[in-house]
């Protein structure tokens, strides 16, 4: 069994919101990147709503079937910075940036630290790990014949 390729980036502190990120994480698992690109961009544009599963008290609906959903522009923007990194990396190592495809995004809290002496209020803080791989050859064969 051959080991798969993969471009992966782990980036510390960010000082983005934890529940944003989790949302945005798991609304972008599994998916293509290419796509999840242009989903990040139509979100920053407020066109598309990231679904609210997990932290979603007092949210509104937003039109669709996303159900409650919010428009996170600042989280939105470093994890596309992120997943543009990754695609970077990629092309480093020589694989093809047209299949790539996200095979884990994982979110954590991140180091907590005081925002001012006078007000104590915390900083927030997400560490964020993003692996890309490249699709299999076969795979790719099969759902682009079927999609057309």
């Amino acid at each position: 069994m051959t080991q798969a390729i993969q471009a992966t980036v782990d980036v510390k502190d960010l000082p983005i919101s934890f529940r944003y990120s989790k949302e945005i994480c798991r609304f972008l698992g599994h998916k293509d990147l290419t796509l999840a690109k242009k989903e990040l961009s139509l979100v920053l544009k407020k066109k598309l709503a990231i679904p609210l599963h997990e932290f979603n008290r007092d949210r509104g609906h937003r039109k669709g079937k996303v159900g409650p959903g919010a428009f996170p522009q600042k989280s939105t923007k470093y994890i596309l910075k992120m997943l543009l990194s990754g695609e970077a990396n990629a092309s480093d190592k020589g694989m093809n940036v047209n299949s790539l495809y996200i095979k884990e995004l994982i979110p954590n809290k991140g180091a907590t630290t005081w925002r001012s002496r006078r007000r104590r209020s915390m900083a927030k803080r997400t560490n964020l790990k993003i692996i890309l791989e490249e699709r299999a050859k076969k795979w790719l064969k099969d759902n682009l014949l079927t999609k057309r």
